[in-house]
């Protein structure tokens, strides 16, 4: 295998690992917030900043390493290719992008630790807090119900048992006063 194949495996490797790894944390992120367990979101935002540092960090630095290495391998110049150009643009503004969010699940991650600790529940605005600054003034604006992709905390047909499995309603021995502590607030 030349040189250049070996990069552009790697390059195709590290972006289905780059997207890979942002959809899983998404995922996770999200049904950890809605079981609306503050020791599950604490765990799970844990293990989601380690990701990021891991496996998002390294290959969101290698994409464009190694796109511009294939760049220099074919013989192009990245002057005479004006869509290689707008790629690395789009490219570094999707980074800047992702910034904040590493921001957020730090935040989210402080927030859950701090109250399992404390043996508390998160605070009630946690799901508006862990947002970026600036979107809470439009929140009304995004959705009338005020949830936004999701984020909003649990209602009260969602409860914990006392071994931390989520019961719901219908559920035997459902009662939505069962521990109020290990469950996310209503706003």
């Amino acid at each position: 295998m030349n040189l250049y194949l070996l990069i552009k495996t790697l390059h195709i490797l590290s972006s289905t690992l780059l997207f890979g790894t942002g959809l899983g944390s998404a995922y996770y992120a999200w049904r950890a917030w809605k079981s609306g367990q503050v020791a599950t979101i604490a765990t799970t935002f844990r293990h989601l900043v380690t990701a990021d540092w891991l496996f998002t960090t390294p290959t969101a630095l290698l994409q464009p390493l190694s796109g511009i290495a294939m760049v220099y391998l074919a013989g192009w110049s990245l002057s005479s290719q004006s869509w290689l150009l707008v790629t690395l643009v789009l490219y570094l503004l999707a980074g800047l992008c992702w910034l904040p969010v590493v921001w957020l699940q730090i935040r989210v991650r402080d927030m859950a630790v701090q109250a399992v600790r404390e043996g508390s529940p998160l605070p009630a605005d946690a799901g508006l807090r862990a947002r970026l600054p600036g979107v809470q003034r439009l929140r009304g604006d995004l959705l009338p119900d005020g949830d936004q992709a999701g984020l909003s905390p649990p209602g009260p047909e969602t409860t914990t048992a006392p071994a931390g499995a989520v019961v719901r309603p219908g559920d035997a021995g459902f009662s939505a006063a069962k521990s109020p502590a290990s469950r996310v607030p209503r706003r």
